[in-house]
């Protein structure tokens, strides 16, 4: 087994955290081979740490590809056994019916792949997606240590907890919260942030993906993105939270945080089924929420945090994708 992955390296960036997180579960699990092409300081320029053309594959060869991959994607097309891991789908996310055309076909080249969660399956399948599919529901997230100690309590006001790019392109509702309608906090953590109007909003340093959980303070982790506004929900990264699932509540999870997502985000139906927080149309409807159950939450979090702490969710899936092999 061969685990071909293409990544941006960068030590505060965590887009290539969940990447990395499934090659070494796989290379521990299955002893895989990591293939990766690595661009680093986000410079067009692949550096090839394996060559990996179609000769260096036997027949009985599995390789999983994470994707996007655009590098030597021609190479990988004319593998016999491959599984593709879903992380993003740039069609859907850009709202590009030519683009996701031009996915389609590649993903229809993989004898299974591994996606998101049923939202995301159900849209690629009316897309025109016959490849086999299985839902992720959560990425894994490792941890140096294994242990976080989570001692934070629930006051009277929470303290609301948001990392990732903070610029205002990507995280407009930050800039658009209005401080007199907060009876909350949030600590917001990552590189851009550049607002002092809100009293409310603190700033809290930026960490690289594993440093980040033990860092998180605070009583409710946010999954949000793009405008303040739900009316907006079609709109820009807004609207891919309608198919995707944000790795920031992976985080959330490790540092053993219930959780507040977006009412009509994909991630939300994962969030009520295992109980771990609360769905919302408005962040001011933080301010009327009841917290009586925030314990319960926080207790099931903690359990769930072993199985995303240990790999499960994607060693599950990609035994899945073995079988679905096996049978062909």
């Amino acid at each position: 087994m061969k685990v071909i992955s293409q990544y941006i390296v960068s030590k505060k960036n965590a887009g290539p955290k969940a990447k990395m997180d499934i090659e070494k579960i796989l290379k521990d699990k299955y002893n895989a081979r990591i293939c990766t092409y690595k661009i680093e300081n986000n410079k067009n320029r692949a550096i090839k740490k394996y060559l990996f053309m179609r000769s260096t594959f036997k027949n009985d060869d599995i390789a999983i590809i994470q994707l996007p991959f655009t590098s030597k994607i021609k190479y990988l097309n004319k593998i016999n056994k491959k599984i593709g891991i879903i992380h993003d789908v740039d069609g859907i996310r850009f709202n590009d019916t030519n683009l996701l055309s031009k996915e389609v076909k590649v993903f229809n080249t993989f004898n299974a792949l591994i996606v998101h969660n049923d939202v995301m399956m159900k849209t690629l399948k009316k897309a025109g997606v016959t490849t086999p599919m299985i839902a992720l529901n959560f990425f894994d997230y490792l941890i140096d240590n294994g242990t976080i100690n989570s001692e934070n309590r629930l006051g009277k006001n929470p303290i609301i907890i948001y990392p990732g790019n903070l610029e205002k392109r990507k995280s407009e509702f930050l800039y658009e919260l209005d401080s007199k309608k907060m009876d909350f906090l949030i600590n917001v953590y990552g590189p851009g942030y550049d607002n002092s109007n809100n009293e409310k909003i603190v700033f809290k340093g930026s960490f690289s993906p594993n440093e980040l959980p033990y860092k998180l303070y605070g009583n409710l982790g946010l999954v949000w993105s793009g405008k303040l506004d739900s009316s907006d929900e079609d709109i820009g990264e807004k609207g891919y939270n309608k198919y995707n699932y944000p790795h920031k509540l992976s985080s959330y999870i490790v540092a053993k945080v219930p959780v507040i997502v977006w009412r009509k985000a994909a991630v939300a139906h994962i969030v009520n089924k295992y109980d771990i927080g609360y769905v919302i149309d408005n962040i001011y409807d933080i301010n009327k929420l009841d917290f009586s159950d925030y314990d319960v939450k926080k207790r099931n979090v903690e359990k769930l945090s072993q199985k995303i702490m240990n790999g499960y969710f994607i060693t599950n899936a990609v035994e899945k994708a073995l079988e679905i092999i096996k049978e062909k």
